[in-house]
């Protein structure tokens, strides 16, 4: 194993910002740090001696393509635990404690799960390891060099056989993973691969665009739907208790004691209600019609309410919260639609409830700014109170590669940063011709209308991306594979309830 690849390996998990003790190399931890590859450590560790549990019996946390995932003494699971636990920081947080064992339970367990899915990969793979290859390596590194670099024949005639024959097996272990980790990440770059990420980027578009925002939707379209439905902006004032609803009993008793006058209502609140408003004694305040209705189970009981008078009490509701009992503050109330309030939740109602009404408006008026821009869109845009935002010249991106240039930094708005994802709209975008104006497009705020200012082609990037590739590309592989891991339907993950169960309950 090429001590090269290993330096590099700890660099890796150097970044991390933990910085392990300095201890004689082990291969139990040359492993370790290969692992260290696919899991990023993202929290400070301090172990308690002894707080791990009952480790005297084998626990299974789960299956990997039906093989489990056993921690017992002396197993890979437990040693990379243990070695996990030695490399960090000694200090204990106590606030933190219980979260620290889970850290160090955690980072071992998904170490192990690799290890597993590696180990089948390599099996299937039809790679072995001869035992000639083994001896090399322990006559070249490993636990038997001396401090000379030499083979020390007395340190390897002072261990046991059991020790000798379990120091193989790591050494075994860890080439094999080596070997498939050089064939699945470390393939050479071809310079053609090289020319035709750098030509994918070539072609570059500045785009001039503004933004029609839904809230530009005119206030009398909004009037006009709200008088078409006035029902659902009707509104009431109102106080609420919310009871248990696996005990009907206990909420009537409740509720025969407000309605006889035995506790008032507010007390009530403050003493059984299960709600946020409790504190409160129930009050809620103004709530609309449309608003309410997900609290009901029916549209009656919904206007059982609305048709309360001041200071009347409903009955004892069951909703899909508990059991509700109401008491108006406020008996209901038609909309006033001149109201600059009430004229507000009826166009958010639009923009979230009715998105498609209000989009259809938009984009028609994106479509007259269109044209009536073709000269001077800086001037109807200004004449429309829109402002127009500029990007840098920039490449088709799909999906944000590293390895091209991308609206997340030639667009400072990051409106159309938002955009490459979406495959329908980067169409739009770049089948614009120089000159010409997009399709409307939507986006989360309003539609957006891009003018291409120029379309060109830059001198490539060829020099700086053969240096960055050979370093990413090989993340981006990794991270994709431990991705296809942990999300394989082969993956059976018991962690969290054996944990918890077997772990936790006895630190």
């Amino acid at each position: 194993m090429p001590s090269k690849k290993i330096t590099n390996i700890n660099e890796i998990a150097s970044k991390n910002g933990k910085q392990p003790k300095k201890h004689k190399l082990r291969l139990s931890w040359i492993l370790s740090i290969i692992m260290l590859v696919f899991v990023v450590v993202a929290f400070g560790l301090s172990p308690l001696a002894g707080a791990f549990g009952n480790n005297s019996s084998e626990l299974i946390f789960g299956y990997f393509n039906e093989e489990p995932i056993t921690f017992s003494f002396n197993n890979y699971f437990y040693n990379q635990r243990e070695t996990i636990a030695q490399n960090w920081n000694t200090q204990t947080d106590d606030a933190n404690y219980e979260y620290q064992i889970y850290q160090i339970w955690k980072q071992a367990y998904d170490n192990t799960v690799m290890n597993i899915a590696l180990m089948q990969e390599a099996e299937s793979s039809g790679l072995f390891i001869t035992e000639s290859a083994v001896d090399r390596y322990l006559l070249k590194s490993g636990p038997y060099i001396n401090s000379d670099g030499e083979f020390d024949a007395k340190l390897y005639n002072s261990v046991s056989d059991i020790t000798k024959k379990n120091i193989r097996a790591e050494v075994k272990e860890s080439m094999l993973i080596q070997i498939l980790l050089d064939d699945l990440f470390g393939s050479f770059i071809a310079p053609a691969e090289l020319e035709f990420i750098d030509s994918m980027g070539k072609n570059e578009k500045v785009f001039d665009y503004l933004v029609l925002p839904l809230t530009n939707y005119p206030d009398e379209n909004a009037v006009t739907y709200g008088q078409s439905n006035v029902i659902e902006f009707t509104s009431i004032d109102f106080s609420v208790i919310t009871l248990s609803s696996e005990n009907q009993q206990e909420s009537e008793s409740i509720y025969n004691r407000i309605t006889n006058g035995e506790i008032l209502f507010e007390d009530a609140a403050r003493t059984y209600s299960l709600d946020t408003y409790s504190e409160n004694g129930g009050e809620v305040g103004k709530g609309y019609f449309f608003a309410m209705r997900e609290n009901f189970n029916s549209e009656e009981d919904l206007n059982s309410v609305f048709s309360l008078n001041d200071g009347e009490t409903s009955s004892l509701i069951e909703t899909p919260y508990g059991y509700n009992i109401y008491r108006i503050n406020k008996k209901s109330e038609l909309p006033d639609f001149s109201n600059a309030e009430t004229l507000a939740i009826v166009k958010e109602y639009l923009i979230v409830r009715e998105r498609g009404l209000v989009e259809d408006y938009i984009t028609s008026e994106a479509e007259k700014i269109i044209a009536s821009s073709q000269d001077d869109f800086a001037s109807t845009a200004f004449k429309a109170g829109l402002d127009i935002y500029s990007t840098s010249p920039t490449p088709l991106n799909y999906g944000s590669s590293l390895f091209l240039g991308s609206f997340l930094y030639s667009d400072t708005e990051q409106y159309i940063a938002n955009l490459e994802n979406d495959e329908s709209a980067l169409r739009k975008l770049y089948n614009t011709n120089e000159g010409s104006f997009s399709e409307p497009i939507t986006v989360n705020s309003g539609i957006l209308i891009a003018l291409c200012r120029s379309d060109s082609e830059n001198e490539g990037n060829i020099d700086t991306l053969s240096m960055i590739y050979p370093y990413i590309a090989p993340q981006i592989q990794q991270s994709d594979f431990t991705n296809s891991i942990f999300s394989s339907d082969k993956f059976e993950d018991n962690f969290l309830q054996v944990f918890f169960s077997e772990i936790l309950s006895d630190s």
